[in-house]
């Protein structure tokens, strides 16, 4: 279900960086 998330905040939302820095690691 996260990865649900991390598509939705891609999208277009500020944290993307964040969500983008967790996925990698």
């Amino acid at each position: 279900d996260y990865n649900r998330v991390v598509l939705d905040t891609i999208e277009g939302q500020p944290n993307s960086d964040y969500i983008n820095a967790s996925y990698v690691d």
